[in-house]
């Protein structure tokens, strides 16, 4: 089950809390990219009956836009139509044809020690919303947002300095 998605621009999309209908029609839709279908069949798609979070009279209203699995499949068409020769890409466009689906997951202990920080501190992060994990057990660190996770240095080093301050004061004399 693909819970992230890396845009062509490179923006690290969070599918993971697609309802049912919007997985089933994300997953559908990404097996359509892989078989390379025809551009003009996969941009109705987009836009047309088979999404389930268009408006009413399949109107793209912002609520839409801004949605992560119209984001997605929006991005997904646009790749389609890089590859089909269709459309141009940037010069700062990942390359079209790399599968947008794929991260690796790693244990939170893991991710912690890739980035030389706390358990604690991912588990947070995971919180906050500034890592994106799996909901199961053990909980999983998605590699694409480890990668992009700016460790604030200045919360580790407070973190660090409330839990000597705790340890001194249990400390038996």
């Amino acid at each position: 089950m693909h819970t992230t998605y890396l845009t062509i621009d490179g923006e690290l999309i969070d599918l993971s809390d697609l309802r049912p209908l919007e997985r089933a029609y994300f997953e559908e839709m990404v097996e359509h990219w892989h078989a390379r279908i025809p551009f003009a069949k996969f941009a109705d798609m987009v836009v047309g009956p088979p999404n389930p979070i268009l408006a009413r009279g399949h109107r793209v209203t912002h609520e839409v836009a801004a949605h992560p699995l119209y984001k997605a499949v929006r991005d997904l068409e646009g790749r389609l139509g890089v590859i089909l020769g269709e459309l141009r890409s940037e010069p700062r466009d990942l390359p079209a044809d790399i599968d947008p689906t794929i991260d690796t997951w790693l244990p939170v202990s893991e991710a912690a020690a890739q980035r030389g920080v706390s358990v604690q501190s991912v588990r947070l992060a995971l919180e906050r919303g500034d890592l994106i994990g799996s909901s199961g057990r053990p909980r999983m660190v998605s590699g694409r947002s480890l990668a992009r996770w700016e460790v604030n240095r200045t919360r580790q080093r407070a973190g660090r300095q409330k839990s000597s301050k705790k340890s001194a004061a249990v400390a038996p004399a």
